[in-house]
């Protein structure tokens, strides 16, 4: 994460990112990913206020759902609306007409998301009867420009992957800024992998699977994918703050939102690949994601199920990725066999490099019940080969 210090430096880090594009490019000019952190364009905090306004939107979307089956009736939402906002009649209309679904007369989350944005919230909390979490996530005037400035920035790098056939990888992040980039993220791919302008996906959003909620969130972003007619487009990671994010949760008193245990992780890792695996044979191609993993048993079981699926190792959707300098034997076993494979490289600063570096070895050592060990007796061994018959 980037300390911020002014909006022309965030300008300066959209040029740092055009060159890590450009280089892709010229090696890879067609199958090559670029990844970019969300927190080097804007100020962090302002991803925080925009999360806790995305977080206070999914809050209230619960309260109005009053039988908690992910839908809201119409006769609900003017009941609900009556009692949390001041109701103008033609206003009220207006919303029911963008929001209902006329197949079945019913509101979901992914509408009713998008019906509050950063931009347009201050519209409804104005007529909030009370002052609640809401009302005081509302972004200023001043904070709904800055958010925009980032979003330009985002737009402008998107735009450039987009002209260099390069795909771009959004980094998951702190879960405190997480809601607002994935809202970013899918802004841009509504635009940038929208299927009547490109045939493949440009941007992947990064699901974090040691969230206990991750499966959800895949599910509902295939089904908006779905209804705005754009490729969805995903990077797999287990999760790199878990420490971070359960100290923050005993701080601040909330649950944990991380996995209990490394095995409910390892689930969920695999849980969602499945679900990707099995709607690409179902909807067909089009869905791309990656798989970027150093654990063997992961990467074993998607190869299986791509095989039982009747997937081929060069199939476009599926990708895997390991650290460069890390995990060679997996990566280098995945492409001799055909399937399409990357090494992740960060490069910059030392200081910015070390603190990732240092992330991705404490991920292997909680997660990956002794991956790294492994990897240590498979170096001596090559090693030693290499003195050998030097």
């Amino acid at each position: 994460m980037y300390d911020y210090k002014s909006e022309s430096q965030c300008d300066k880090h959209v040029d740092v990112f055009k060159d890590c594009i450009h280089s892709v490019r010229d090696v890879s000019p067609t199958h090559g990913f670029a990844a970019l952190k969300v927190t080097a364009l804007g100020n962090p905090k302002l991803l925080e206020r925009m999360s806790t306004m995305i977080v206070e939107v999914k809050s209230l979307f619960a309260k109005f759902d009053k039988k908690k089956i992910g839908l809201i009736s119409r006769e609900e939402f003017v009941r609900c609306y009556e009692e949390y906002f001041h109701v103008n009649d033609t206003k009220l209309s207006e919303i029911l007409e963008n929001l209902v679904d006329e197949s079945n007369g019913m509101i979901d989350y992914i509408s009713f998301s998008e019906m509050f944005t950063p931009y347009t919230l201050h519209t409804f909390t104005l007529k909030c009867k009370d002052i609640g979490p809401l009302a005081l996530a509302t972004p200023s005037e001043e904070e709904v420009v800055l958010m925009k400035k980032m979003s330009e920035r985002l737009h402008t790098l998107a735009e450039e992957a987009a002209c260099c056939g390069t795909k771009l990888l959004i980094d998951a992040e702190h879960l405190k800024y997480q809601p607002a980039i994935h809202n970013l993220v899918l802004e841009l791919q509504m635009k940038y992998n929208a299927k009547e302008q490109t045939e493949r996906p440009v941007i992947f959003n990064t699901y974090q699977c040691y969230l206990k909620d991750t499966t959800d969130r895949v599910v509902t972003d295939l089904k908006r994918a779905e209804r705005h007619n754009f490729y969805f487009a995903a990077k797999l990671v287990r999760g790199a703050y878990m420490v971070h994010e359960r100290a923050r949760a005993k701080e601040l008193n909330y649950p944990s939102p991380i996995h209990d245990t490394a095995n409910d992780t390892h689930h969920c890792y695999d849980e969602v690949i499945e679900l990707l695996l099995n709607h690409r044979v179902q909807q067909g191609p089009g869905l791309e994601f990656m798989v970027a993993t150093h654990n063997k048993m992961s990467i074993e079981k998607a190869v299986a199920l791509m095989n039982e699926l009747g997937l081929n190792p060069n199939d476009e959707s599926v990708h895997f990725a390991q650290l460069y300098g890390m995990s060679d034997n997996l990566t280098f076993t995945l492409g001799n066999h055909g399937y399409s494979a990357f090494k992740y490289l960060p490069y910059g600063e030392v200081h910015e490099v070390v603190p990732y570096l240092v992330r991705r070895a404490q991920e292997n050592d909680d997660l990956l019940d002794g991956n790294t060990s492994t990897e240590l007796d498979l170096l001596q061994t090559e090693l030693k080969k290499r003195l050998l018959y030097a």
